[in-house]
Order: C-alpha cells, then sequence, then structure tokens
C-alpha cells in the first residue's frame, strides 16, 4: 500500500502542475486523464518536457493538421511515458502515422492514437498486424453492427499481435459476450471489449471470476458502469474480493476529497480502479511476469482507446468496408 499511496502523492501534484499551468488550455476530464498516465508509471509531470515535446509534435504535425491543442497534449503525454528520450519518439511517432496512411488510413486525428500502439513494431510486423486486426473487425462489426466503433481498435491491435487463428480468437470473443451477457453484463461496445481482453488473457475460470466479482461489487451496493467492465476483468485476476470493495470506495473517496471535483466521480472510479489493479497484481500468487506485462499493456490500450474516444474524428480507411 506505501506504493499506492506515492501513486496518489503523484496523481495529487500533476493534476496541480496541469491545473495551475494549463487550466485555460485543458477541461478537467483532460487533466485527470493525462495525470493518471503518468502516476501510473509512478511519474510527475516535467512541464518544461512537456511543453518542448508539444511544441515539437506542433511544428511536426504543420499549420494544417487535424490535431487539435488537447489532442497534442495527450499525445505528449503518451510519448513521456512510454520513452526516456520523447523528443526523439515524436520523428517515430510521424514516421508511423505516414506508415498508417501508406496503408489507407486517412490523414485523421485518430490514426496519431493508433500510430501510438505501434511504435515498437517494424514496418513488416505492423503490416501483418493491421491486416489481421482488419480481419478481426470486420467480423466483429458483421457480428454487432450497431455497437461498433474505433475505441475498439486499441484492444483488436492487442488480439492481432497474439499470434491466434482469428476465426477461433472472435469465436472465444463471441462466446464471451454471450455469456457474460446472460449473467446482467450490459450489452454494448464496453461488453464487446471486456470479451476481447478475457480472450487475451485465456485463464481458465477467468469468465466467472468476472461474473463472480460483478455480483460482489452489487451485494456491496457498488453501482457498477459498463465503462468499468474492462477494469473488473482486470480486478478478477488480481484475486479481487468484495472485502476489497471498501479500498476501492475508500481510494474513490481520497482522490475525490485530494482533486476537488466531485463531478468527476465516474472516471475516477475508473482511475481508482486501475490504480489498485497496478498495486494487486505483482503481489497475486501464480501471476506470470508475462501476466503482468500484458495487464500493464491493457491499461495502456485502455487508455489510447479512452482518449480516441475525447478526440474528434473517427480512424477511417479510404477503401470501403474497413473499419
Amino acid at each position: 500500500m506505501d506504493e499506492l499511496k506515492r501513486k496518489l502523492d503523484v496523481f495529487e501534484e500533476n493534476v496541480n502542475k496541469l491545473r495551475e499551468v494549463y487550466k485555460w488550455r485543458f477541461d478537467r476530464q483532460s487533466i485527470l486523464i493525462v495525470s493518471a498516465n503518468f502516476a501510473l508509471k509512478n511519474t510527475t509531470i516535467d512541464l518544461a518536457t512537456f511543453h518542448q515535446v508539444s511544441e515539437k509534435i506542433k511544428e511536426k504535425a504543420g499549420a494544417f493538421t487535424t490535431l487539435q491543442r488537447t489532442q497534442r497534449y495527450f499525445i505528449t503525454a503518451e510519448l513521456m511515458v512510454k520513452s526516456n528520450e520523447p523528443l526523439t519518439m515524436v520523428n517515430r511517432l510521424f514516421e508511423t502515422h505516414e506508415l498508417l496512411t501508406s496503408y489507407g488510413f486517412k490523414k485523421e486525428t485518430t490514426t496519431y492514437f493508433l500510430a501510438l500502439l505501434m511504435l515498437d513494431e517494424t514496418p513488416e510486423a505492423s503490416k501483418i498486424c493491421l491486416e489481421r486486426a482488419e480481419q478481426m473487425y470486420k467480423q466483429f462489426r458483421k457480428q454487432h453492427p450497431f455497437i461498433m466503433n474505433t475505441t475498439l481498435y486499441p484492444f483488436v491491435l492487442l488480439l492481432a499481435k497474439q499470434q491466434r487463428e482469428i476465426d477461433q480468437t472472435v469465436m472465444a470473443v463471441e462466446e464471451n459476450y454471450r455469456l457474460l451477457e446472460s449473467h446482467r453484463f450490459k450489452s454494448g461496445l464496453e461488453l464487446h471489449q471486456m470479451s476481447q481482453l478475457l480472450v487475451l488473457r485465456s485463464q481458465a475460470g477467468q469468465v466467472s471470476r468476472s461474473i463472480h466479482l460483478l455480483e460482489q461489487f452489487k451485494i456491496a451496493g457498488y453501482r457498477v458502469h459498463p465503462e468499468h467492465y474492462a477494469n473488473i476483468s482486470l480486478l478478477a485476476l488480481t484475486g479481487f474480493q468484495q472485502q476489497d470493495i471498501d479500498a476501492l470506495k475508500a481510494l474513490v473517496d481520497e482522490l475525490e476529497l485530494r482533486i476537488g471535483w466531485r463531478n468527476q466521480h465516474t472516471l475516477l472510479q475508473k482511475i481508482a480502479m486501475q490504480f489498485l489493479i497496478q498495486d494487486y497484481l505483482p503481489h497475486h500468487a501464480g501471476l506470470s511476469d508475462e501476466m503482468v506485462e500484458l495487464s500493464q499493456s491493457i491499461i495502456e490500450a485502455q487508455h489510447i482507446a479512452l482518449i480516441s474516444a475525447e478526440s474528434a474524428g473517427a480512424i477511417a480507411l479510404h477503401h470501403q468496408s474497413t473499419f
């Protein structure tokens, strides 16, 4: 819990820094998302570097870019937590963005967010991954034509990076979706995200543990929003039990007390869950280092999906029927 306390201190410090310097350029939700992104890495925001990276992105993007100021700040934060040399990573970001546009993606804002997930991939690996992701997304959209949108794509990319047979992967996701739906999870995009995450982890009993945990939340009188489904699946992995729900409630209360923005309750709940996931995961017996690393990748994908949803526009391809 000492680690969690440090994380809270870092989060509060980051919020205060951004609130003081960027209060006229950042809305409250954006400040919380960026602050949490740094806090999850136990990193305080270096405002000088933040400004330098943001300005370099602005310069590279040019005068006619679709990137708005807040979107540029989101990308700045992601580059800073990903690398000790974020200024160098700006060049890599734009190279990856160009690679994606050469594959047919439009030069739109959310394509930059997609590029963030592909920074560590070679051009050849990126091409294979994107082709696999395209096939999966088409099949998911065929099953759920009215709920699919591009905020799902970061999770599809994680699935595509795993070398599994596409049809079997899609079938497993859809089986999870139907099973969870039959146990009072609300159908929709968030449930589909959760269903994909459960396939990513591929551990015996994980679906039943998630169902059990939802029931425990309800018994404890804790209101669970669909936005929390992905985190519930990760909390179930940590061995999170009903008695831990009180710790979650206390953490949310402390975040609200420290930050003072009670109108951001749902987002602070999500951030609190992610803090607890990071705190609990390394101490859960029998959980491999690979599974802990995958869980951290899932949290990263959640952040990319969240900032994508916050941004105008959508990932789209020139050719019809893709994404």
